[in-house]
C-alpha cells in the first residue's frame, strides 16, 4: 500500500494526568513531586489550564525504571 496515510509515522499521543497516574501506577503527589524533582518527564503546556504527558516520555520512563530494576539485581 503506497501514499500518505501508509508512510505516516504512527502518533505519539497525548496522555493527561489521570492516564498517566493509571499507567505509572503513582500516585498524583507523588508524580507531581517527581515532575518537580525532574525525576519524571514534565507536562506539555497544551492551553492555559491544560497539560498533558506524550505517551513516549511516559513509556520511556517505565523502560527505564525496569531496566534500571534489572541492573540492580
Amino acid at each position: 500500500m503506497s501514499g500518505p496515510v501508509a508512510e505516516a509515522a504512527p502518533i505519539d499521543r497525548i496522555a493527561r494526568l489521570p492516564e498517566v497516574l493509571l499507567i505509572t501506577g503513582l500516585g498524583r503527589t507523588t508524580l507531581l513531586k517527581m515532575v518537580g524533582e525532574g525525576r519524571f518527564p514534565a507536562p506539555l503546556h497544551l492551553s492555559p489550564r491544560v497539560r498533558g504527558w506524550r505517551l513516549s516520555a511516559v513509556l520511556a520512563y517505565i523502560e527505564a525504571r525496569e531496566k534500571e530494576s534489572r541492573d540492580a539485581s
